[in-house]
């Protein structure tokens, strides 16, 4: 969605009070000759004064006017030279100007580069991805803008070898969790840096090494368990309160209940962890699993099937059908993981209704069920057809019958 912002403009008119007439701007202009004659006396030749008498010509602007007003038959009157005194010449008085402190800060510049992160330590998680996290940078002139991290296979070299893995990505937070091939065979390093509001960088630290090491996935002893974002963000991302105690409960008590039905149908998760559940408004009647941060995002509609539909994916973690051999997303693979945690879920709701008749979130009358034909789709609809569960952009809906489907 996107904000159109209006800015208005008002423009302040100020009157200006001018003299009636013609003769009143004569006596202005006057007035104005008279002083100025009087500062800066001409140094030689003679001056041509103004038709009344200088005493009565004033600066005052009724006065000025009430004068002008009577018509002068006067010859011009002139006025005698005086010379030049070259030992006291006029001078013109000009206040000093400076410059307030706020104009001080802003014309201030940052030449100081920030410190370096310190604390940093990186961990693989079995051959998929590499987890780190780090102390926050120093920059008491700017600030610190943000991170940038690489992973390569050496301690130290230059800015290329450090980074001949997995090039430099720039992030905000202190910690990270990022999806890279690893080979058990080789070593690798985790590389950061700090960059300033200036845009200056700090030394580059790296890591001790990482070890990469295989291990089974879905260990019977492994538990999936849920825990609440201590934030939550609005529909423009701003932080706002987090979850409401009922909103707790609510999940809490469905996800004790269906946890054992997924391990009835799944077996063990593949991780033993905790996914943190956030309250986010950005994500209006839709759920997200983000396996980078072990959370899932939703807005305040609580809605079982799609709640579950996140879980399963939370039980593979990292190890997700829609990642290819190189653990990047891959869009046909994509289908494969969407369509396979709908078809699970509704699996899930229907023995979980199946369980708990009575239960006050999920009616026991409920039945999840496609009543789409594979076949008579898949052959009349072109789209469906393709490989890219989202080929038509989620602008004609045709990615809810591709989940059905699944």
């Amino acid at each position: 969605m996107k904000l159109i912002g209006l800015a208005l403009c008002t423009t302040l008119l100020s009157a200006r009070a001018e003299p009636a007439d013609a003769q009143s701007n004569t006596a202005h202009a006057r007035s104005i000759a008279a002083a100025t004659s009087a500062a800066f006396p001409a140094p030689d030749g003679p001056v041509v004064a103004p038709t009344a008498p200088l005493a009565s010509i004033t600066a005052d602007t009724a006065s000025s006017t009430a004068t002008s007003t009577a018509t002068s038959t006067k010859a011009p009157k002139v006025v005698p030279r005086r010379p030049l005194d070259t030992t006291n010449p006029p001078t013109i008085a000009i206040a000093p100007r400076t410059v307030s402190s706020l104009n001080q800060a802003t014309l201030a510049v940052d030449v100081t580069p920030p410190t370096a992160p310190t604390g940093l330590t990186a961990t693989a998680l079995q051959l998929s991805a590499i987890t780190a996290n780090w102390n926050i940078a120093q920059d008491p002139e700017s600030g610190i803008a943000s991170y940038v991290f690489g992973v390569g296979t050496v301690s130290s070299g230059d800015y290329s070898s450090l980074a001949n893995v997995r090039w430099w990505q720039v992030t905000n937070a202190t910690s990270l969790s990022v999806n890279v091939a690893l080979d058990p065979a080789r070593t690798y390093y985790l590389s950061v840096y700090a960059v300033n509001g200036q845009g200056l960088s700090s030394a580059i630290v790296t890591s001790s090494a990482i070890h990469p090491v295989w291990r089974n996935l879905g260990a019977t002893t492994n538990t999936l368990r849920i825990a609440f974002g201590t934030t939550g963000f609005d529909a423009s991302g701003r932080s706002i309160a987090t979850w409401q105690a009922t909103q707790v409960t609510a999940m809490t008590t469905f996800f004790a209940k269906m946890m054992p039905i997924l391990v009835q149908l799944y077996g063990p998760p593949a991780d033993d962890y905790t996914v943190t559940i956030v309250r986010d408004l950005r994500y209006h009647n839709s759920n997200v699993f983000l396996p980078s941060t072990d959370s899932i995002l939703m807005d305040d509609t609580f809605v079982p099937q799609l709640f579950t539909h996140e879980l399963i994916h939370a039980f593979r973690n990292d190890h997700l059908l829609s990642s290819n051999e190189f653990w990047a997303y891959d869009s046909t693979l994509s289908g494969f993981e969407e369509g396979f945690a709908q078809a699970v879920s509704y699996e899930a709701m229907n023995a979980y209704v199946a369980t708990y008749p009575s239960d006050a979130q999920v009616p026991g009358n409920s039945l999840w069920d496609s009543g789409n034909d594979w076949d008579y789709y898949f052959q009349n609809t072109a789209e469906l057809r393709g490989t890219d569960l989202w080929c038509e952009g989620g602008a004609t809906g045709l990615h809810w019958l591709k989940y059905e489907m699944g």
